[in-house]
């Protein structure tokens, strides 16, 4: 998917004759020549197999920096946000219907934690840290996005925060209870202080 992304974006670069197609920003320009200098390490590489297998990731995740360096010159704002609304939903929606067929009792789940939620390539915190990225923009979204975003935005927070408590990922737990504190209290602050400049 990342591919076929990355081969439609440069068609519409081509097309549109963009000048961010043929430009490096500063960070990418170590990154290229990071990526260069450990694609010529296959030649003293004592394992082709794991060669292949490094060379592709880092090949990989040169293409998603590119990519997702240059969405935005393409895609607008709104649809970022209703991506980010989509994937938490599903990630979040996908965690809960995992712990709710594991099988396991309520007192069971909190022994074997990491298997309630074990979606197969993430486990339990590493679902937890997912959401818990995706939170304050689902927050901010919620709280000052447009009409649809807001409700959509709203309902995601929602199941963010039943994962989070499912989950019982402590650091998580604890991350997503303060921050989301710290940006009630300072949305709080700024209406109150747009309030009285009125």
């Amino acid at each position: 998917a990342l591919v076929l992304l990355a081969v439609l974006m440069v068609v519409q670069g081509w097309r549109s004759r963009a000048p961010w197609l043929q430009r490096l920003d500063r960070v990418e320009l170590p990154v290229v020549m990071f990526t260069a200098f450990a694609l010529f390490s296959g030649f003293w590489s004592a394992d082709m197999r794991l060669y292949v297998i490094g060379a592709r990731l880092l090949l990989m995740g040169m293409c998603a920096m590119w990519v997702a360096s240059r969405l935005p010159e393409i895609a607008p704002r709104r649809w970022f946000d209703f991506g980010l609304i989509g994937g938490a939903s599903a990630l979040g929606v996908a965690a809960v219907f995992r712990s709710l067929t594991s099988g396991l009792s309520s007192s069971q789940a909190l022994l074997h934690r990491p298997e309630v939620t074990n979606l197969g390539w993430g486990t339990a915190n590493y679902v937890a840290s997912l959401l818990l990225i995706c939170a304050p923009s689902l927050l901010r979204l919620a709280l000052r996005g447009r009409s649809p975003e807001r409700a959509l935005a709203g309902v995601a927070f929602a199941i963010v925060t039943l994962v989070q408590l499912i989950v019982a990922s402590r650091a998580a737990t604890v991350l997503f209870i303060v921050g989301t504190l710290l940006q009630l209290l300072r949305a709080g602050l700024e209406r109150k202080l747009a309030d009285t400049q009125r």
